[in-house]
């Protein structure tokens, strides 16, 4: 398009129609000027749009590779967790069977000491009544 300073010459308008002329000219440039400007960042966005596929590729790899990451560092946690579980409940269960050998010998002495008793009481008996 023309220059500014060729649209707006010095002289004065000589009719209306030229000053709607000259109007329409400084117009259309103004326009043109928008326009361009607009076409630019059309291209812009374009490249933009264009780069987005990548990115978003890179994006949802790195997510995924976090999320693995998370999850096998879960995983092991609830592993270790487990076999720390498992420890105790094993420490757990030779307690209770220590525990339940040692009331079956004590039972089996309390039963034998009242067996010995009952036995000298029954002796005992015996021998008062066999004597009186």
């Amino acid at each position: 398009m023309q220059d500014r300073e060729m649209l707006q010459p010095s002289a004065q308008p000589r009719s209306k129609l030229e000053f709607l002329y000259r109007e329409l000219l400084i117009d259309i440039e103004r326009l043109q000027q928008a326009n361009d400007g607009l076409v630019n960042d059309l291209k812009a966005a374009s490249i933009t749009l264009s780069s987005m596929p990548a990115v978003l590729q890179k994006v949802a790899a790195t997510a995924a590779n976090q999320a693995c990451s998370q999850s096998a560092q879960q995983l092991q946690a609830s592993c270790a967790a487990l076999a720390s579980s498992e420890q105790d409940l094993r420490r757990a269960g030779k307690t209770l069977l220590n525990a339940s050998t040692r009331n079956a010998w004590f039972v089996g002495a309390v039963a034998g000491a009242c067996g010995l008793l009952g036995a000298l009481v029954g002796g005992l008996v015996c021998l008062v009544v066999l004597t009186s």
